[in-house]
């Protein structure tokens, strides 16, 4: 095996392309033996073909795809929450139906497989997908033996799995998190451990899932520079279309439908009004913590009041979630004190903490405990001996799903927004999300901001941990900035 692909991150181009696909884009949506796409001798063969693709759940949601040819190069899939991208993505892998079962018909030809005979573990050796949820990719318990795992089930040498792994961590700009354990990193910093264990195999095709969804912008500007050096073809689904990434083609994802498209006029986020601050509700004074050796927070200080919203931005690997956890007295601080309503968390029995503190963490499927989304919804207000009207707060979440179905069958947007309408229907005093704006579209994301403004009108204090900057500035009335273990205004 050559280590690096010769020191980059895409392997050789196919044998039927002879000119670059930017130079000659294959147009959308026509068949193979159209005039415009050219003969194998000319500009570029299809990578990935589908000829009425149809694809249902058991829970009957799905996609349909006519008849489409991909080249070579980057193609954007743009879309809202559960419009089908995620489902889109794992046709071409052979994760549906094989994984999530379900009904299929028509085909899907990816360099000449069969995704839907093959499945994705034989696809696995052309194939690499970053999921929405990426945090279940990553297996081992250190970052570079992580990555390795990919190269070594393919079939390379223990001292060629290392090569390729450094290789791929170093490209990311994540080389210093190889001795790392995966547990201890950040979102950011697992999205892009995971994406260089995808890399290391040396796919030619590469599928990112929301691959921005965690990052910082400095880290999100490096991932968009190198996403057309990942493979000979990068098929890339987002919410919104990043100015920086120049794709060769765009599709449209559009209530399961995959159709051809073009880049979407940018709107900003509605801001909300804001309000009057009440009394204090969460602080906390000069909080260090550390992990073994490595110090996370270093005299980190805030106030948080009711009615008022508060985000806490930072670089990827700043201590956010620690804060957040030292906050509600998951995490014990080395030094410094927090208060919630003017008592030590820790002093707190975990339902007392629970009836004033709702808490949704980074990756809310790891969240879910019941079999069913209504049973999800209502497991922390009928822990407490309440009741919840589910069809209600299903609507106010914009959830399209039966009480009845399966939390882990919604889109990863929906299922944030179930875990945050479940920490919130026992009307708690605070409110703690960690990055929950992660897989949402604009509208929804709008929809959020007036979820939130709605809550904080009623008396509860908000605490957010984000990377999304118009989230933030639309939804909050402070910010503050986590950097060096410490907070500063904004």
């Amino acid at each position: 095996m050559e280590a690096a692909h010769g020191g980059r991150l895409r392997p050789p181009r196919p044998a039927c392309c002879d000119l670059d696909p930017r130079l000659a884009p294959i147009p959308l949506g026509f068949h193979q033996d159209s005039p415009l796409l050219g003969s194998p001798a000319g500009r570029c063969c299809p990578m990935i073909s589908f000829r009425s693709y149809r694809y249902r759940y058991p829970s009957g949601r799905g996609i349909e795809v006519g008849d489409l040819d991909l080249g070579p190069g980057v193609t954007l899939v743009l879309g809202p929450s559960a419009s089908g991208k995620s489902t889109f993505l794992k046709s071409v892998m052979g994760l549906v139906p094989h994984f999530y079962g379900g009904e299929v018909s028509g085909s899907v030809d990816v360099l000449g497989l069969d995704p839907i005979a093959l499945g994705p573990r034989r696809m696995s050796r052309r194939v690499g997908l970053l999921f929405q949820d990426f945090e279940f990719q990553l297996l081992m318990d250190r970052v570079l033996e992580d990555v390795m795992l990919g190269p070594l089930n393919h079939g390379a040498s223990w001292s060629e799995a290392e090569a390729l792994a450094e290789e791929a961590l170093e490209r990311l700009g994540i080389g210093h998190l190889a001795g790392r354990l995966t547990w201890t990193l950040s979102g950011g910093e697992a999205q892009l451990a995971a994406l260089a264990g995808i890399l290391a195999t040396g796919p030619d095709v590469v599928l990112l899932d929301e691959p921005l969804s965690q990052l910082d912008p400095w880290n999100r500007g490096r991932i968009l520079d190198l996403i057309p050096e990942m493979g000979d073809f990068v098929l890339v689904s987002e919410h919104r279309h990043f100015s920086e990434l120049r794709p060769d083609r765009i599709l449209v994802a559009r209530e399961g439908r995959i159709l051809p498209g073009a880049r979407p006029r940018e709107e900003p986020l509605p801001s909300r009004a804001g309000g009057t601050a009440g009394e204090t509700v969460l602080e906390a004074e000069d909080v260090h913590f550390s992990y073994g050796d490595r110090a996370v927070l270093e005299g980190a200080s805030l106030e948080l009041r009711e009615g008022e919203i508060l985000f806490i931005t930072g670089p990827n690997g700043s201590g956010k979630s620690t804060l957040l956890k030292v906050l509600v007295g998951l995490l014990e601080p080395s030094s410094g004190t927090v208060r919630i309503l003017g008592r030590d968390p820790r002093s707190m029995d975990p339902l007392e903490r629970a009836r004033l503190v709702g808490f949704v963490f980074q990756g809310a499927p790891r969240m879910f405990i019941e079999d069913t989304v209504g049973g999800e919804l209502s497991f922390t207000s009928s822990s407490l001996g309440l009741r919840v009207n589910v069809e209600d707060w299903l609507r106010r979440a914009r959830i399209r799903a039966d009480p009845g179905a399966s939390p882990r069958d919604l889109s990863v947007g929906e299922q944030i927004r179930l875990a945050i309408a479940s920490a919130v229907a026992h009307n708690p005093r605070i409110l703690v999300l960690d990055e929950p704006s992660r897989g949402q579209d604009w509208g929804v994301k709008a929809e959020l901001v007036r979820f939130l403004d709605e809550l904080a009108g009623s008396g509860m204090g908000i605490l957010v941990a984000t990377h999304d900057l118009d989230f933030a500035r639309a939804a909050g009335d402070r910010i503050l900035v986590l950097e060096g273990g410490v907070l500063r205004e904004a």
